[in-house]
């Protein structure tokens, strides 16, 4: 499905992968929930398949939770050696996962930290891809914000009041992607230079086309 997917969208698949963790999501589908570290290490085995099928042109694999033989993937997708593969989620068994197999680790909307407290984070994912025989610059690292944006400080606290309520505490403006451009523009310059490269957002008004259209003029340019 992601082969075809590239192949149709001229190259434009990244694909995101993640170790699951809401149990309402298990529930709905019928799906048992595994634990913690089984969750991780069905992932790094799914990584590792995916990565074969789209590289080679044949894979074998034997894990300790998933076997092929001799499975095939063609088409290939466009993107070569493959599209990139996205890895959210935090923890130490999930960034160590990302660092070894990822081309993009996504710090998750949850926990939302501070740049200062993300700076050691981005510096313990580092170590991580080094500690696997890799160069931090070969993964993106990138991080997922619930924003918040208007023109004028006092409309964006409107907003907060009537969409999230719970919102308004200082700690949570500070944690969030929350007030003008400018300072949505100084927030994320201020992720950047901990280590932060790329940046996802959830706009809690999506739909409302205003917010996503100022943040795509005044915010984008300013970061470009």
């Amino acid at each position: 499905m992601a082969s075809t997917f590239d192949i149709f969208s001229e190259g434009r698949l990244e694909l995101g992968l993640g170790a699951g963790y809401w149990k309402p999501e298990f529930e709905m589908y019928g799906i048992p929930l595994p634990d913690h570290v089984t969750r991780m290490e069905r992932l790094a085995e799914a990584v590792q398949i995916i990565n074969s099928m789209w590289t080679k042109e044949v894979t074998d694999f034997s894990g300790k939770y998933y076997t092929v033989k001799g499975a095939l993937n063609n088409p290939k997708p466009v993107q070569k050696p493959h599209p990139p593969i996205l890895i959210g989620g935090s923890g130490q068994r999930l960034m160590k996962c990302a660092a070894q197999f990822a081309d993009n680790w996504n710090f998750p909307v949850q926990p939302t930290l501070t740049p200062e407290e993300y700076g050691p984070v981005a510096a313990t994912f580092d170590e991580y891809c080094r500690q696997v025989g890799r160069s931090p610059k070969e993964v993106v690292k990138s991080m997922m914000f619930r924003c918040i944006i208007d023109k004028k400080i006092d409309r964006v606290r409107e907003k907060v009041k009537r969409l999230k309520p719970d919102w308004e505490s200082l700690d949570v403006f500070m944690k969030r992607l929350i007030g003008t451009p400018q300072q949505c523009i100084e927030k994320l310059n201020a992720f950047k230079e901990k280590g932060l490269e790329y940046c996802i957002i959830h706009f809690e008004d999506a739909t409302d086309f205003e917010s996503m259209e100022l943040f795509a003029e005044e915010v984008i340019p300013a970061l470009k």
